[in-house]
């Protein structure tokens, strides 16, 4: 993606990444359990501050609905060994 100058940044035309990038470090071991744990409690955290916050009064069904889709993800993410 790339858009017209900013007139904060002087350099030419702005650009984004709009894909993933994956990086894998030589030596470091991928542990896809423990990645799944950290975002399964982020998105209780998430939940939560959204709950607390109360703000969101139209949609409250999707949210919760994409919230328990992730949790699905990532819970079968973590039952991997």
């Amino acid at each position: 993606m790339s858009g017209p100058p900013v007139p904060d940044f002087a350099v030419g035309p702005q650009q984004a990444h709009a894909n993933p990038v994956y990086v894998e470090l030589a030596g470091s071991k991928l542990d896809s359990k423990a990645d799944a744990e950290y975002f399964l409690a982020w998105i209780d955290r998430l939940e939560a501050d959204l709950n607390r916050r109360d703000r969101m009064h139209t949609g409250k069904d999707h949210v919760a609905m994409q919230l328990e889709a992730a949790r699905d993800v990532y819970r079968k993410l973590a039952d991997r060994r």
